[in-house]
């Protein structure tokens, strides 16, 4: 967020020629980041700072070797379809099989650990497959609506789009650094959801006015996920 927020200054300060107010704005947007890089590198606690990813990530890098998964370039490229649909944890995958779009996937609904007992039920499993193939329908109608909103005036979205990516490629790196299943829990790929999920709105938004079908179709399998989610989660005693 705060690379986002340093970004959007930035684009500000030059639209306006260097007011005073963008520069000031932007004066703020960089002590925010410098604050936010201080803080993380001062308070991450590691048992062993030897190597330069202890010193700067902290404990994120005190795991044993036998839980690193494999860094390769397909690994960041393919899908595995029926292990995720089939799979309730990326802990499960094999290490060569680490999958970057896996383990995200996996996490945006469930998180990277197993379940456990308390969601092992039939109707769990059930409604667990259900959201796995409602957010693959997500994904199928941004893709397909893909010829119908690319004269869309994304640039009035920059925020939203600069956050998403900023995040994301910093997911990526984190991942690539350091090859670990548990780095994506649903604690880091959270913040990547919530622009996502903006971008996801205004995707089905701007298809009413071209294609009638495709926007009822986005709307319902949103409020599918959502109500989907809810009877995942909520337990009523």
């Amino acid at each position: 967020m705060a690379v986002t927020l340093v970004a959007m200054a930035a684009l500000r300060l030059v639209s306006t020629r260097f007011s005073s107010q963008s520069i000031k704005q932007c004066a703020a947007a960089v002590l925010v980041l410098c604050c936010t890089a201080l803080l993380a590198v001062s308070f991450r606690v590691s048992t062993h700072q030897r190597v330069l990813c202890q010193k700067v990530l902290g404990n994120a890098c005190d795991f044993p070797g036998e839980v690193y998964g494999v860094s390769k370039p397909s690994n960041y490229v393919h899908f595995d379809l029926p292990a995720f649909v089939r799979h309730d944890s990326s802990i499960a995958y094999p290490r060569n099989q680490d999958y970057f779009w896996n383990g995200l996937a996996q996490s945006s609904l469930f998180g990277a650990m197993p379940l456990g007992k308390d969601f092992a039920s039939e109707t769990h499993k059930r409604l667990e497959v259900c959201l796995r193939l409602l957010l693959l329908a997500m994904v199928a109608v941004c893709v397909v609506a893909l010829p119908f909103i690319r004269s869309a005036r994304w640039w009035r979205y920059r925020a939203i789009i600069g956050a998403t990516a900023s995040m994301f490629i910093l997911l990526v790196a984190f991942h690539y650094l350091v090859p670990n299943p548990y780095h994506a829990d649903f604690r880091h790929v959270f913040p990547v959801l919530v622009p996502l999920c903006l971008l996801y709105a205004k995707v089905v938004e701007r298809l009413r006015r071209w294609s009638h079908l495709l926007y009822k179709a986005g709307l319902v399998i949103g409020f599918l996920m959502v109500a989907s989610s809810v009877a995942f989660f909520v337990r009523v005693r």
